[in-house]
């Protein structure tokens, strides 16, 4: 899967949509909000507030849960999905990060049970 612009979710009432009527997972690192949607793939809307820390940190949180979100191989289709880091998840690192992220994802059951490709991912 690539991310290009039919992966994102860059309206602000798609957005809305997800706060208002998703289910949530909350941590201490991350925010997120899940949706179905009748478009057939899955979406992903990124919301990192200046909170999170200066422009570098939240790029690299960004660039994190993009990597995250692209390398899952069986991802469900039909999902919106928007992920709210929060500034913990700067001074984290990748490993702690990346099972934050895929444990939401299986709460929220946008990914399958224990099928997760388990080769390491490499922060880019």
């Amino acid at each position: 899967m690539d991310f290009s612009r039919k992966y994102r979710i860059t309206n602000t009432k798609d957005y809305r949509e997800v706060y208002n009527h998703g289910k949530w997972f909350n941590s201490s690192l991350l925010d997120v909000s899940a949706k179905s949607n009748t478009l057939g793939f899955t979406r992903l809307g990124l919301s990192v507030s200046k909170a999170v820390g200066n422009a570098n940190e939240r790029n690299l949180v960004k660039r994190r849960v993009r990597n995250l979100f692209i390398s899952i191989n069986n991802i469900n289709k039909g999902w919106d999905i928007v992920v709210i880091p929060k500034k913990e998840s700067v001074k984290t690192n990748f490993q702690s990060f990346r099972k934050i992220f895929l444990d939401s994802l299986l709460t929220l059951s946008i990914i399958p049970g224990c099928n997760l490709n388990s080769k390491d991912l490499n922060e880019k």
